[in-house]
C-alpha cells in the first residue's frame, strides 16, 4: 500500500465526502491523511505536498465552521509546508511549475482566511504575494482573477473605492 496512492484516494473522498455534506467524515479523512503523509519520506516533495493539501483542506473546514483563526493558523502551515516543497530541489520543470501553482493556491486560501478573520491587511498582502509570486516564477494562474478581485473587495471594505475600481 504506497502511501502516496492512499493519499489520493483520501483526497479524492475528502472531495466526494464534502459535496455530499457529510463533514464528519472529511475531518475523519484529513486527519487519516496526515497519518498517511507521515509514512511518506521526510523533506520530499511528495510528503510536503501531502501534508500542505490535507492542512489546506482543514483550513477550508475550519472557514465553513466559521472558525477562522484556526483556519488562518492552519492555512500559514499549508503555506509553509508548500513553499518547503517548492524548495527541495526539484530538478523536472512541470513537477515544479504545478508545485508553485500549489503555493500560489495555498496563499489564495490564506488570504481568504485572513479576510474572513477581518484581517485585512494581511489579506491584502498576501493576495499581493501570490500576484507577484505568479509574475516572478511566470506562471498562468486559472484563478488570478479571484485574487485581484480579492484585492479589490478588501478596498471596498476600507472604502478605498480609487483602488477598488482599479483592482476590479
Amino acid at each position: 500500500k504506497s502511501p502516496l496512492l492512499q493519499h489520493r484516494a483520501i483526497r479524492n473522498l475528502i472531495v466526494g465526502y464534502r459535496s455530499v455534506r457529510d463533514f464528519d467524515k472529511v475531518k475523519d479523512l484529513i486527519e487519516r491523511g496526515l497519518k498517511v503523509a507521515k509514512e511518506i519520506p521526510s523533506n520530499t516533495t511528495s510528503r510536503l505536498s501531502s501534508e500542505a493539501d490535507l492542512y489546506g483542506e482543514l483550513g477550508t473546514e475550519f472557514n465553513r465552521e466559521r472558525e477562522y483563526e484556526k483556519a488562518v493558523e492552519v492555512f500559514e502551515l499549508a503555506v509553509s509546508l508548500q513553499e518547503r516543497s517548492v524548495a527541495v530541489g526539484i530538478r523536472n520543470l512541470t513537477i515544479l511549475e504545478n508545485q508553485r501553482l500549489f503555493v500560489i493556491d495555498r496563499i489564495e486560501d490564506l488570504a481568504n482566511a485572513y479576510r474572513l478573520a477581518g484581517r485585512l491587511d494581511q489579506a491584502l498582502e498576501q493576495y499581493r504575494r501570490a500576484v507577484k509570486l505568479i509574475d516572478q516564477w511566470g506562471l498562468i494562474y486559472s484563478d488570478e482573477g479571484n485574487l485581484l478581485r480579492g484585492v479589490g473587495e478588501i478596498y471596498v471594505q476600507q472604502k478605498k473605492f480609487s483602488e477598488a475600481l482599479e483592482s476590479f
